[in-house]
């Protein structure tokens, strides 16, 4: 018997349809390294911050990683940026937000970036979530598949309604800003906003291990 590997590479037309769909094709091509030329950063983008300048991804293709970003016009000195682990980039810089969407220094006024970058290959999960003591708790089903990110958190009662700024896990969140803890078990809210309900959408590690079902047998052939 071969490894469904072996299958695909054979790649037999009766057979690649049921090993495509077992696979999540889909999810495999749009998690593979993107190149995106010619973009610029915007503001708007509440869950970041309104000052901000965010290229903001799709909530399928949020950025694990970013490999490389080539400034070609704007405002600072052109050329090769550095990533930045800081949450506020410096000048000539990027930074990963914890939303999964890429930040700029905002005086470089950037008009056109090239970069290539690593989206996380998650499951999206949208949920309300009651908050008590300041602290949402995740449910198990989530946790135990391995949060990734939390793409937007937003309190929907309490002294403050509001889209919340997302900051780094195990931050301790200021007034309008919400976190995950450093286990990504939990979401923490300032206690001056008083939050009692949210709305989030996570970033939850996939149901479909590709890499096991590379690996295993394969059953599309009788």
């Amino acid at each position: 018997m071969s490894t469904l590997k072996e299958a695909i590479n054979r790649a037999q037309l009766g057979t690649l349809a049921d090993a495509f769909r077992k696979l999540g094709i889909g999810d495999i091509l749009r998690a593979l390294p993107t190149q995106l030329i010619g973009v610029a950063p915007a503001t708007g983008n509440l869950y970041v911050g309104s000052p901000m300048h965010v290229i903001t991804l799709p909530t399928d293709a949020k950025a694990i990683a970013c490999l490389a970003v080539y400034a070609r016009a704007g405002g600072g000195t052109l050329g090769p940026l550095v990533a930045n682990t800081h949450t506020a980039p410096d000048a000539g810089s990027y930074f990963v937000n914890p939303t999964g969407d890429i930040e700029f220094a905002v005086a470089d006024a950037w008009t056109k970036l090239d970069l290539v970058y690593f989206p996380a290959k998650v499951d999206r999960y949208e949920m309300t979530l009651p908050v008590a003591a300041n602290t949402a708790t995740l449910q198990a089903a989530y946790t135990a598949k391995g949060v990734q990110l939390a793409m937007q958190i937003e309190s929907l009662a309490g002294t403050l309604v509001s889209k919340m700024i997302v900051d780094p896990p195990g931050t301790a969140p200021a007034t309008g800003h919400a976190a995950l803890n450093l286990a990504k078990t939990t979401i923490a809210f300032n206690a001056a906003d008083v939050v009692t309900s949210c709305r989030v959408l996570l970033g939850v590690g996939p149901a479909i291990d590709v890499n096991a079902l590379l690996e295993e047998t394969d059953t599309t052939i009788l």
